[in-house]
């Protein structure tokens, strides 16, 4: 402070300098006061100025206060939530190990865990169940254990376990067995093996079991192992019980495929003279009564035959037996064969029939013409049976576009590639009584019948569309049905082919009959068959038609007959005393002899042609023989050997 003179010598000033140096709340207080740097200083203001200084000392006073205060508490309340913390953190852990070790007792496996100091860390309910107790140190557990190596298939030691894991190798999935100790004493290199010889010789207490070993961690450092492992008693035996009904299932099948073969050959043979015999009488002077009877046994006893083959046909396939031929043929023939064959029975009801061609529609294809065939029966005679009035008609056509030359934009022409696959569509209509609506999804299961009444107007066994069905998805296409009742129906069927190569551009092929022996030449047969029926109706066909035959009754007489004299084919019969067909078939074709053999079997299931072929024969008649059947076979061997350029019989 400064000091005037004269008047003013009581008046007092604060210097400039200590102003501006002071802190800058004191600045504002004093001038907040009056109080100004060269100003003389009021008594008031002087008083003023002290009294907000004494007031700014109170309020940092209780401020300092407030904030100890406050300070106080935060530290009790902080150290009251870390110790509540800590508290809860506790609790959890505990809830949570013991949740996991719930989980772990309640395991069907047995879980020990073994530091690397022998000792026993953790053992569940299930390990002490099938340790028989709870074990005193970790060489105690792991010797009871006798367990191959995955890798080597060798027992493993303990001390290659150890080995094993500390290499951070996991052993897994390992199978063994279990064994009792009988107080042996275990050590670090001892193996289960050494330790229960006796017992596992004598075969006491041994389970077999699987077990998985992976190392236990802290860190980076591998402190012990854990061995999870389970009695694979149950399951063992649940696998040898499924390889034991897998075995008698497949004897199973082969008995059933057995039985169907003799059942075939049993019920087949007797029909084969029933059927040849009312062949050969309907080709003698008969009346108009006469005729007429032998119509209608012929008549039933092809129906009969015909549920026969639809019996068989079902179990083969449903077997998976059947098999597939791959020949050439043409599809118009096959179309135009099957309403040959039911067209006048329609024709005899008073239907129109007709077949259409479709215009791309290939003349060759590669396929199999004969389960098309009997698609199409089913097809064409169900639409006959459930037709009173109108038409039947048959389609076939091909569905992707055929393959052509074509006109190029500069007036050349260009060649597409010719494809070698082709896709047929057959269809045929009817305008019959219709199928409602909701039993179309069950038209295609076995055993089905639309009318089960015992008034039903049309019979059947309900199996021929089901066979329909599982034939054409045998054959990799696909079938397809629409209806209405009152108006008709429609079914449907598509069949991937092979082209035939360079056959397709030729006039159609015919499959008309050819003479049976090149140059006129008649036939002089060998015959091979034991039963008497069919060596009587065997007998009776070729002399009809005409043909020159010796009889014999076994294989063995095939053989020699045909080793020592010339002819132009062998009928065989497969089953036959002691020789059979095959074996005789293989023995003429062992000894050089090159004679057609035509295989006679009242056999037809899948696989029947194949073994016939690989016997050596040529080709395949079922029974019941027809001649019509006997001659076309007798034909196609004479065009064949004139092909050949050889003569019949040679």
């Amino acid at each position: 402070m400064t000091s005037g003179t004269g008047d003013a010598a009581n008046e007092q000033s604060f210097d400039g300098e200590l102003i501006e140096g002071a802190h800058p709340n004191l600045r504002r207080q004093l001038r907040r006061a009056g109080i100004v740097a060269g100003r003389p200083i009021e008594p008031a203001a002087l008083m003023a100025l002290l009294q907000r200084v004494d007031r700014t000392y109170r309020e940092n006073e209780l401020t300092r206060y407030t904030l100890e205060r406050a300070l106080d508490i935060s530290t009790i309340e902080m150290r009251s939530y870390r110790h509540r913390l800590e508290q809860h953190t506790e609790e959890q852990l505990a809830v949570e190990n013991d949740r996991r070790r719930s989980v772990i007792s309640a395991l069907d496996h047995g879980l020990v865990a073994i530091n690397s100091d022998d000792e026993v860390l953790f053992v569940n309910e299930a390990a002490i169940a099938l340790l028989g107790g709870e074990p005193d140190s970790g060489t105690d557990v792991l010797a009871r254990f006798s367990l191959k190596d995955p890798r080597s298939g060798e027992l493993l030691t303990i001390e290659q376990l150890w080995r094993d894991l500390t290499d951070g190798e996991d052993i897994t999935g390992t199978v063994g067995y279990l064994c009792s100790r009988h107080g042996h004493t275990a050590t670090a290199n001892t193996s289960a093996a050494k330790i229960n010889a006796a017992d596992i010789n004598a075969g006491r207490d041994r389970r077999p079991v699987r077990a998985s070993i992976t190392p236990l961690v802290e860190g980076t450092k591998i402190t012990g192992m854990v061995l999870l492992f389970d009695d694979s008693t149950e399951r063992n035996e649940t696998m040898e019980s499924l390889a034991r009904a897998l075995r008698e299932a497949q004897r199973a099948a082969e008995a059933k495929s057995q039985f169907l073969a003799n059942m075939s050959h049993e019920i087949r043979t007797p029909m084969n003279g029933v059927l040849g015999m009312l062949e050969l009488v309907a080709h003698t002077e008969l009346d108009h009564q006469q005729r007429h009877w032998i119509s209608v046994a012929r008549t039933s006893g092809d129906a009969l035959l015909d549920i026969i083959n639809e019996i068989l046909d079902f179990s083969r396939l449903e077997a998976g037996r059947t098999e597939l031929e791959k020949v050439d043929f043409d599809p118009a023939r096959v179309a135009d064969d099957v309403m040959s064959l039911l067209g006048p029975r329609a024709q005899a009801n008073g239907l129109a029939v007709s077949v259409v061609h479709g215009v791309d529609l290939p003349r060759r294809v590669v396929g199999d013409p004969g389960r098309i065939r009997q698609v199409l029966v089913n097809f064409v005679g169900n639409a006959i049976k459930f037709t009173r009035h109108g038409s039947v008609r048959l389609l076939v056509d091909r569905i992707d576009p055929p393959t052509s030359r074509r006109p190029h934009g500069d007036g050349t022409t260009l060649t597409q590639t010719t494809p070698t696959q082709t896709t047929l569509r057959f269809v045929v209509e009817d305008t019959g009584v219709g199928i409602p609506s909701d039993r179309l999804d069950d038209l295609f299961a076995p055993f089905n019948q639309l009318d089960v009444s015992t008034t039903r107007t049309f019979g059947g066994t309900g199996l021929g569309l089901s066979i329909c069905r599982e034939t054409v998805k045998l054959m990799e296409g696909n079938i397809a049905v629409a209806s209405q009742i009152g108006v008709g129906s429609s079914f449907a069927f598509t069949v991937p082919v092979g082209l035939a190569p360079g056959k397709n551009d030729e006039p159609g092929l015919a499959d008309d009959d050819a003479t049976m022996a090149s140059g006129g030449e008649v036939p002089h047969l060998l015959v091979a068959e034991d039963n008497t029926i069919n060596q009587i109706l065997i007998k009776a066909i070729l002399d009809h038609m005409g043909v020159t035959y010796e009889m014999v009754t076994d294989g063995r007489q095939a053989v020699e007959a045909a080793l020592e004299r010339p002819f132009t084919a062998v009928l065989m019969d497969c089953q036959m005393p002691v020789l059979d067909g095959f074996d005789a078939s293989r023995r003429l074709r062992a000894a050089g002899s090159t004679v057609p053999i035509l295989a006679l079997t009242a056999n037809a299931l899948a696989g029947d042609r194949e073994r016939c072929l690989d016997a050596g024969m040529t080709d395949y008649l079922a029974k019941p023989l027809k001649m019509d059947h006997l001659r076309r076979a007798l034909a196609k061997l004479s065009d064949d050997r004139a092909l050949d350029g050889r003569g019949v019989g040679q």
